[in-house]
C-alpha cells in the first residue's frame, strides 16, 4: 500500500488521495514499458479507487516492436487476452497514430480492470481514434469501467 501511495506522490497527482481498501489487480510489465504501466495504474487508481499494483506474478504486459496480429489476423495497436491473461501493446505507430503510447497502455489496462472487451462512446475506453477526449479518463469511460468493476470512487479526469 505504501508503494502505491509513493507512486501517487511521485507522479504529482493533485487533490485528495483515496487509499484503496484492497489490491484488485496486479500487473507484470516488460521492463522497458514499466514506467508507462506505472503511470496508467496511478491514473486508474486516482479515477476509480481500485487497488492496482506491479508485481512479478501479475498479468503480463508485453510490448511488440512491429505489427501486432491478433488471433483473428487483424492488425491491432494492442489487446487484452482474457483467456491467456496477457496484455499486448505495440510500439509501431503507423496504424495507431491517434494514441500516445501511454494512452494505449491505459486503454488496455482498462479492459483488464473491467474484464470486458467492450468500449465506451468517448474517452480513453472508446475504440479506434474516433472519439472525443481520446487521451482522457472521461465520465463515459469511467462509467464503462465501473459497470464491470468494483470502483470505490468515481473521479473522471476531464
Amino acid at each position: 500500500m505504501r508503494l502505491l501511495l509513493l507512486f501517487l506522490f511521485s507522479f504529482g497527482c493533485a487533490g485528495a488521495i483515496h487509499t484503496p481498501t484492497t489490491i484488485s489487480h496486479r500487473f507484470s510489465p516488460d521492463p522497458e514499458i514499466e514506467q508507462s504501466v506505472r503511470r496508467a495504474l496511478v491514473r486508474w487508481t486516482a479515477a476509480t479507487g481500485i487497488g492496482l499494483l506491479i508485481e512479478d506474478t501479475g498479468t503480463p504486459v508485453v510490448v511488440i516492436h512491429g505489427d501486432y496480429a491478433m488471433s483473428n489476423g487483424k492488425i491491432a495497436c494492442g489487446s487484452t487476452n482474457f483467456t491467456d491473461d496477457v496484455i499486448t501493446v505495440t510500439t509501431k505507430r503507423e496504424k495507431c497514430d491517434y494514441w500516445s503510447f501511454d494512452s494505449l497502455v491505459l486503454h488496455e489496462i482498462g479492459h483488464k480492470i473491467t474484464m470486458s472487451p467492450g468500449h465506451s462512446a468517448s474517452g480513453i475506453m472508446a475504440p479506434g481514434g474516433r472519439a472525443e477526449n481520446r487521451e482522457c479518463i472521461d465520465e463515459d469511460s469511467l462509467s464503462h469501467i465501473c459497470a464491470g468493476a468494483n470502483c470505490e470512487i468515481f473521479v473522471p479526469e476531464c
